[in-house]
């Protein structure tokens, strides 16, 4: 997930974007070759190391696309910043909230406010539903971490919990503090920690001060 080379963004947005914008060629939307960057957006405002996008924003490298109704892009600090009813579409799913700040070198999206991540492991893969109030998202390891009222719909199961972690190598999600989990037929399991396999193992581990009910 998200593992995807950088250096061609990074190099148009620092090197070749503001010579576009020097010469008077960036109007509202900007084609560059396939291993570069496209912005399509209805204004654009360009002041010393800051670049605002507004009236509707759309974003293409690699194959990522942001969209969200407006953004800035801070070059001294190869930090990009999109705000309201913003999308990210990549290969395992989407992932949508009202603030993602991406830092460039890094290649890490970080979602906050109304966030909701929908994301298959594989093609093959049942869907997961998470809801966050914060997701940090790493395109190199493909991993991320949700903090804040994690609420998570899977194979028919509801999981809450404080916080979360995803390892994709190992498929795991690890939840920690107040989880709960409540099966379609009622059943439940609370505990302080959890284990949940998005693999083709279908497995849930509780740990700490584990409680259940089943209904017989």
């Amino acid at each position: 997930m998200l593992r995807r080379g950088g250096e061609g963004f990074q190099f148009f947005l620092f090197r070749v974007l503001p010579a576009f914008l020097a010469a008077g060629l960036f109007v509202a939307a900007c084609t560059v070759p396939a291993d570069g960057m496209q912005i399509e957006s209805g204004l654009l405002d360009y002041q010393a190391d800051i670049i605002e996008i507004s009236e509707g924003v759309t974003v293409y490298w690699e194959d990522y696309q942001v969209d969200s109704l407006r953004g800035e892009i801070d070059r001294e600090n190869e930090i990009a910043t999109f705000f309201t009813d913003v999308l990210l579409t990549f290969s395992e799913g989407t992932s949508a909230g009202q603030e993602l700040t991406v830092y460039l070198q890094e290649e890490r999206f970080v979602f906050t406010d109304d966030v909701l991540l929908e994301y298959r492991s594989d093609p093959e893969a049942e869907l997961l539903e998470l809801k966050a109030d914060r997701l940090e998202m790493f395109g190199e390891t493909g991993n991320f971490e949700a903090r804040g009222s994690v609420d998570i719909d899977y194979r028919g199961r509801k999981i809450s919990a404080d916080e979360g972690d995803y390892e994709e190598e190992d498929e795991i999600f690890y939840m920690r503090h107040n989880v709960r989990l409540e099966e379609e037929d009622g059943d439940w399991i609370t505990a302080d920690r959890a284990q949940v396999h998005l693999g083709e193992e279908d497995i849930f581990r509780a740990e700490g001060n584990v409680e259940i009910e089943l209904g017989l």
